[in-house]
């Protein structure tokens, strides 16, 4: 689609969300002004197809917040390694399109996280990366999943390769901690997934863990998890190092039962609004 677009500049949007009727004009007047290759904007999160129940994005950003490559790299590239400074998607986004063709982007091919895929091959090479303070699309989540997805973790561990490539490419050593506990955050999902979808199959559940325990970038997350203080008192990450395949189950089952009443409330919420 990038190949093929002749305008001056690219925006994408998800098949599920919207734009506010000002976003392009606000985005392009943003982009004009400073002559910046991206501009961010601010976004709304949504419950239900209407956006009558939202939630502004966190991110406190400055409005108008202007940085060149240097700054971007000192101050907010961490945000693709793990650490909420900014939105990683494509979405709420304006690129200008001579910038963008000029970069050769390696297709990541994951099933999950081609946002950032893109996203951290294209931010350090920007010139002028512009932040403005409008929520100016609104994003729809809390889709009901009704099935395991199995390629949730392989796409983890590809993105986890990238950005070890990528603090290596910048020399940001002290990012591999975050990429950890990022990776930890994944394994406690797809264990939840497993008792979600899979826990009336225990066969399938310690055979996708131990193949999981075979991966030397599993091996790479205990080691390093050994001396992180932020795990010091995680029962679950106590439980990975030692490949402890029923503590782990039982940690994560514990966590699903919180969340399944919270997902019922949100379905029951959206079905009254449709």
């Amino acid at each position: 689609g990038i190949l093929h677009s002749k305008g001056e500049y690219i925006t994408h949007v998800d098949s599920d969300d919207w734009l506010h009727k000002t976003a392009l004009e606000k985005m392009i007047i943003a982009a004009d002004s400073s002559k910046a290759d991206i501009v961010i904007a601010k976004y709304f999160r949504v419950m239900d197809r209407y956006g009558v129940f939202q939630k502004a994005s966190p991110y406190n950003i400055p409005n108008d917040l202007i940085l060149d490559s240097q700054s971007f790299i000192r101050d907010y590239f961490i945000g693709f390694f793990g650490v909420n400074r900014f939105s990683i998607s494509m979405w709420a986004k304006l690129y200008k399109k001579s910038f963008i063709d000029k970069i050769e982007i390696t297709i990541g091919g994951f099933d999950l996280g081609e946002d950032l895929n893109y996203n951290i091959q294209v931010f350090p090479k920007a010139n002028i990366i512009h932040f403005i303070d409008s929520p100016i699309y609104f994003y729809r989540f809390g889709g009901m999943t009704t099935k395991l997805n199995e390629k949730i973790i392989e796409s983890a561990l590809s993105m986890f390769n990238l950005k070890k490539k990528m603090i290596v490419e910048y020399n940001k050593p002290e990012y591999n901690k975050w990429i950890i506990i990022e990776m930890v955050n994944y394994i406690k999902s797809f264990v939840k997934m497993m008792i979600e979808y899979k826990r009336n199959d225990p066969v399938f559940i310690n055979t996708s863990l131990n193949e999981l325990f075979s991966r030397p970038e599993i091996y790479d997350v205990i080691e390093y998890s050994r001396n992180l203080e932020n795990f010091k008192n995680d029962n679950f990450v106590k439980a990975l190092q030692r490949q402890d395949i029923d503590t782990m189950l039982e940690i994560q089952a514990v966590v699903y039962k919180k969340e399944k009443f919270r997902k019922s409330l949100i379905r029951t919420v959206s079905n009254c609004l449709k």
